[in-house]
């Protein structure tokens, strides 16, 4: 399989540390006792500074997401010369979405006229772009599709994070979501015979609750229920120790596997829900700095959008031509890691 091309569009509104804090203060104004506020402020500030997030970009007033996945998917389709008309597939591979059913893909299909194509969502948290690219191998393999587009719009998520806090105690549970941003990103692929590329993927659902975005539903699902930690449409983090299982299980299945343990990489583009998280994992693979490329700093966590948003700005850059060989890594909620392995 072969990537023909991959383009991003993130929202206008560039959101700093600073308007966070005070968005959270401000949401919260009155609700915290005894003094919490100011512990809160630099609270998050010091949070944000750990993570080495500096800016996101969110929704602005008069932007809606579908605006921006179409605005991703056209450069795509424009960058690959590839009309909708002849995408045999489209995926949406996010975790951002209007509704369950239908799938989200049936709404790029409408929006873009690719009737002829089959549509589906596939959901594996932030690892969801390698899933995908990972099925849509097998397809292009069996000779069931020669032409798809994976997409994912990680937009309209503003709500996911929990502005206005009860307590202070409420913070130790909210801290990520304030890292995230948002942005789009489709990623067109062909059935040409592909030269090199290669994907492993491994789960540890053991660490399941480790970070969550729960229905209303959850407790029927859950042994042990927290009214805060599993509060209904919220994004959840235990940062801490989710970054630390993952490290391990990435360093893990990395030294283990046969091909990854003997390729070499001109550039590694890495999802990272913070940039100390990248930077540990990087030092842990032993990647070279200059070889290492993570926007965490610029857009913050964009969830599944994040390793193609790499993948696009690294071209922007002129750092991913023709060529050049690069690992993606994804270390995820689940707890999931994959590694896909291709020349551009």
């Amino acid at each position: 399989m072969k990537i023909m091309s991959v383009r991003h569009a993130v929202p206008s509104c560039v959101v700093t540390n600073e308007e966070v804090v005070q968005r959270v203060i401000s949401a919260s104004n009155g609700a915290m006792r005894n003094g919490g506020a100011p512990r809160v402020e630099a609270r998050i500030r010091d949070f944000l500074n750990r993570a080495g997030t500096m800016t996101r970009n969110t929704l602005g007033a008069d932007e809606t997401a579908i605006q921006i996945l179409r605005s991703a998917v056209d450069r795509a389709l424009a960058a690959a010369n590839v009309k909708a008309t002849d995408l045999d597939f489209i995926i949406y591979a996010g975790v951002s979405r209007g509704w369950l059913e239908p799938s989200m893909a049936s709404l790029v299909q409408r929006e873009i006229s690719a009737n002829n194509a089959a549509c589906f969502d596939v959901m594996e948290a932030c690892a969801s772009w390698i899933r995908a690219m990972q099925i849509a191998r097998a397809f292009c393999l069996s000779g069931t599709y020669r032409l798809g587009m994976i997409v994912n719009c990680e937009c309209a998520t503003a709500d996911l994070a929990p502005w206005n806090l009860g307590s202070e105690a409420d913070l130790e549970r909210s801290l990520a979501a304030y890292t995230i941003g948002e942005a789009a990103t489709a990623t067109v692929v062909s059935g040409e015979a592909d030269s090199d590329l290669y994907v492993t993927m491994r789960s540890f659902g053991e660490h399941c609750d480790l970070c969550m975005i729960p229905f209303a539903n959850a407790g029927s699902f859950l042994d042990s229920f927290d009214d805060v930690r599993h509060a209904p449409n919220r994004f959840y983090s235990d940062s801490e120790r989710l970054f630390k299982s993952t490290i391990r299980y990435l360093w893990d299945t990395y030294s283990s596997d046969p091909v990854l343990s003997v390729r070499e990489h001109d550039l590694f583009v890495s999802h990272a829900a913070s940039a100390k998280a990248g930077a540990l994992a990087a030092r842990k693979l032993g990647v070279p700095e200059d070889r290492w490329y993570c926007t965490h700093a610029r857009y913050g966590n964009t969830v599944a959008a994040s390793v193609p948003l790499g993948m696009s700005c690294a071209i922007d850059d002129g750092l991913l031509n023709r060529g050049t060989r690069i690992l993606a890594i994804v270390g995820s909620a689940g707890i999931s890691v994959g590694f896909l392995s291709i020349t551009y």
